[in-house]
């Protein structure tokens, strides 16, 4: 594809087929992937690839401590605080398109904690990335993490593939 093709094609997909993605795939993205610039290229990111067994323990781990309700309070970065207009009108829009579309109405709690828990078995993908950076790095590295995936996901896209970036 051309590049304007990549970026306009890339979506954030909720829903992968189980097909296989083969590890060499994975490393050629990943490859061309940490070409992104980074603030004096520390590059600070680290990327945990996990598929099969893997996956499929650390998705029914990560699931069942969900159900515990954990405070998120002990976040190691800084959370939203209050959302103000006009990122509270976007958010809610995008919410009600997104959850309509599957027939989740507005204040159905348990609906929503089960689609919401969806993030967290990669909505079906058969390959899980998982960023992370030392916890001792500023904002800064949040941006330079942030190009890494963004240049990671059109790489996937123009090689067929898509993503969904969370950060659930």
């Amino acid at each position: 594809m051309e590049f304007e093709e990549v970026v306009r094609a890339r979506r954030s997909v909720r829903a992968f087929r189980s097909d296989p993605v083969p590890p060499e795939t994975i490393r050629a993205l990943l490859d061309i992937a940490r070409r992104a610039p980074s603030g004096t290229n520390i590059q600070p990111w680290k990327v945990h690839v996990v598929a099969g067994a893997t996956r499929a323990r650390l998705e029914r781990e990560v699931l069942a401590h969900r159900e515990t309700r954990p405070a998120d309070g002990v976040a190691e970065f800084p959370r939203m605080g209050k959302r103000k207009e006009p990122y509270l009108s976007r958010m809610r829009a995008l919410g009600k398109d997104m959850y309509g579309r599957i027939g989740i109405p507005r204040g159905d709690e348990a609906a929503s904690w089960r689609q919401w828990g969806r993030n967290y078995s990669f909505f079906d993908a058969p390959v899980g990335l998982i960023f992370t950076i030392d916890k001792d790095l500023d904002a800064m590295s949040y941006a330079d993490v942030g190009m890494f995936m963004q240049t990671l996901m059109l790489a996937a896209r123009d090689r067929g593939l898509d993503t969904c970036a969370q950060g659930a």
